[in-house]
Order: structure tokens, then sequence, then C-alpha cells
């Protein structure tokens, strides 16, 4: 799946072919986190502010956050802060499970897409599976429900004294970084 490519103007012309012509506001609720969050949320106001999107940042402490997450209920937020992981599961389609009308009272719902989603959850040929996940992955992509701002990086550890153990796709990179 290719990156956006950063083009202000496209988007000032996608706001204004949506008739925000005059920009629009939005509130967003944060975790706070690391001090590195703050900073980056307000990068993502300020890139926003240059397209003509007003971003109001509220900082939700962590119960709050959870509270909002399992009951759907955002306070009136137009935007909230998540992190796409799927390391707890080992399989990709968890986070699209997440990101879908799946979901008890998504914030996000495309009913096209949860067909795919629920196929991909019920799929134990690994090569359909991938195809399944490729595409969904594609659309998604082009769904854009999110802000995409980084990938996230998971450390993990690899000896030939674990036996049984697969990491599908990345064994050989494993492998070639032995210690």
């Amino acid at each position: 799946v290719e990156s956006y490519p950063y083009d202000p103007d496209r988007a000032r012309g996608l706001l204004a072919d949506a008739g925000y012509q005059d920009g629009l506001a939005l509130s967003a609720r944060v975790t706070p986190g690391p001090p590195v969050l703050s900073i980056l949320y307000q990068k993502v106001a300020q890139d926003l502010a240059a397209i003509g999107v007003r971003l109001d940042i509220q900082f939700a402490q962590g119960p709050s956050w959870v509270q909002m997450w399992f009951s759907g209920d955002w306070k009136g937020a137009d935007l909230l802060s998540s992190a796409w992981s799927n390391t707890t599961f080992m399989d990709a389609a968890r986070g699209f499970e997440t990101y879908s009308c799946l979901r008890p009272n998504p914030f996000f719902c495309e009913p096209g897409i949860t067909k795919a989603i629920e196929a991909v959850s019920g799929e134990f040929d690994a090569d359909v599976r991938l195809a399944l996940l490729k595409d969904i992955s594609k659309r998604m992509h082009d769904l854009a429900p999110v802000i995409y701002l980084f990938p996230t990086t998971n450390n993990l550890v690899y000896t030939s004294e674990i036996t049984g153990l697969e990491f599908i796709g990345i064994r050989a990179q494993l492998e070639s970084l032995r210690f």
C-alpha cells in the first residue's frame, strides 16, 4: 500500500469539493501519554490549520479515554487518538475489526468492507487469507478512516533454542539478525 502523498493543495481542494471552502473546526480527544505525543498532536493541528482545518485538542486521561473507547461516547469529539497495533494478537485482521462496523458503537463504519473482514477472520488457507488481508488493507487505505502518523515498531527476539515458533513472512529477516 502506497503512502499518501503530501499535497496540501489537493487537501484544500477536497475540502472545498466537500463544501468546506472556508475550512472547518474539529475537536479531538487524545490520550496524553509521554510528552512527545503532545508535540505530535500539536504538529497535526498545525498541519491541519495550514489547509483550513482548526483542531481543538482535548486531553482525556486514561480511565476517561477507556470509558469513551468502550462506550463509543466521545463527548462530542470528531477525532480520537488510537494506536493501531496487532501485536497482542499477531493478526492484522484484529485491527481491521477495531476500525469497522464489527466494533460495538463503532466510530467508523463502512458496511461494504464488513463482509470482507468477516471472511478473512474465518479463512484458514494462508494464501487466500493473505490475499484477503491485502485487499482489505488497500480498501481501508482508500477509505482513509484515520490520519496515519507513523508506523509502530515491535521488537521481537528470536533464538534457535525456541522451537515450534514461526514468524510467517519475516523468518529470513529474523534469522539474518543472529546476535
